[in-house]
């Protein structure tokens, strides 16, 4: 029973991941790779969410 809900639960973890990492290759895509400050990239990922 507890093995089923580690599965669930790192199912659903690995899945946020691929959605954050999507976002992080939208961001890169639209506004090109030469984002360097931390700040410039929130602000992206801010405007895709």
């Amino acid at each position: 029973m507890e093995d089923e809900d580690l599965k669930d639960i790192l199912e659903i973890q690995k899945q946020k991941s691929e959605q954050g990492n999507r976002k992080e290759d939208m961001a890169t895509w639209k506004y090109g790779v030469g984002l360097t400050s931390k700040k410039e990239i929130d602000d992206v990922r801010g405007e895709i969410q």
